[in-house]
């Protein structure tokens, strides 16, 4: 694979998210779509916070953006736990296919982090078919004959 540029690879990054300059530049904030211009065109390059909220809109590290020899990104999730890597792909496979947006899956992992807090402060849920119910009296009804009008 031949070396990508920065900003070869900042619009192949957008170009799987489907995103666009505008899309780029709310999601870096403080910039203008402008600027984002002139990073697509390679005319500069961002710095300091600028660059870092940039690697983080991208889901990259800053080491990736910012060296071209780097063919191969580590993705801003090494380090990550097994959980967190799946929630990390699941939400960014939803997030191409238009599935899903960061609103929703924030108000999906906080429902997800309250039923936990639930769980740990109360227990399982319980199975309402393995409830234990009173057991009913039997009623036992004998042939009034045979018992001399005295049931059971």
């Amino acid at each position: 694979m031949d070396t990508m540029t920065f900003d070869e690879k900042v619009t192949s990054l957008c170009e799987a998210r489907g995103w666009n300059q505008s899309d780029l530049a709310r999601a870096v904030g403080g910039v203008s779509k402008n600027t984002v211009s002139r990073w697509w065109n390679g005319a500069v390059r961002p710095f300091d916070d600028v660059a870092l909220r940039l690697s983080r809109a991208l889901g990259v590290t800053l080491d990736y953006l910012a060296d071209d020899e780097m063919d191969e990104f580590p993705a801003a999730s090494e380090g990550l736990t097994d959980d967190e890597r799946f929630v990390l792909e699941n939400y960014r496979s939803l997030k191409a296919a238009g599935a899903i947006n960061r609103d929703t899956a924030i108000a999906g992992l906080g429902l997800a982090v309250q039923v936990k807090r639930d769980i740990a402060a109360n227990g399982p849920w319980p199975d309402p078919d393995a409830e234990k119910k009173e057991p009913q009296p039997k009623l036992r009804l004998g042939n009034p004959r045979s018992h001399k009008g005295e049931f059971d």
